[in-house]
C-alpha cells in the first residue's frame, strides 16, 4: 500500500487558457504545434478532457515536464514500495523478537516446574526410605 503521495500543482503552461500563450511562444522559438482541437469538443459533454500532444524535440521544452513528473512519480512509488517492504520486514523482526522473549519466559516456567517436581519426587523418595529404615 502506498501511503505517501505528493500532489503537484498543474503548471501554468498546461492550463488550457495559457496554452495559446505557450503555442505563441513556441512559434517564436521555431517550434510549430498543430492548432488546438478545441473546436471539435462537444460542449454538451460534462467531462471535458484536454490533452497536450508533444513531440519530444528537446528536454528543455516545458511540455516535457509532464513525462518527467510521471517518471518522478513512478520512482517515488517504487521507493515507497521498497520502504514499505523494509518496514514490513522490520515489523516481522520485532514480532519474532517478541515471540522469542515469550518462548524464553515459557521455558523458564517449565524449568521451574520441572525443578519443583524433581524436588518433590526426591523428597518423597527420601521420606519413603526413612519410613522403611525406621520400621
Amino acid at each position: 500500500p502506498v501511503n505517501n503521495i505528493n500532489v503537484l500543482k498543474r503548471p501554468a503552461y498546461l492550463n488550457p487558457r495559457m496554452l495559446s500563450n505557450v503555442q505563441a511562444s513556441s512559434r517564436r522559438h521555431g517550434l510549430s504545434l498543430p492548432p488546438p482541437l478545441s473546436k471539435y469538443i462537444n460542449t454538451m459533454d460534462e467531462k471535458v478532457i484536454s490533452a497536450v500532444v508533444n513531440l519530444q524535440a528537446t528536454c528543455n521544452n516545458p511540455l516535457d515536464a509532464s513525462s518527467i513528473s510521471s517518471q518522478v512519480i513512478n520512482c517515488q512509488i517504487k521507493e515507497l514500495q521498497q520502504q514499505g517492504s523494509a518496514a514490513a520486514a522490520e515489523m516481522e523482526v520485532e514480532k519474532l523478537k517478541l515471540d522469542c522473549t515469550q518462548s524464553m519466559q515459557m521455558l523458564q516456567r517449565w524449568k521451574k516446574t520441572y525443578d519443583n517436581l524433581h524436588e518433590f519426587c526426591v523428597d518423597e523418595l527420601l521420606e519413603g526410605c526413612n519410613v522403611k529404615s525406621a520400621n
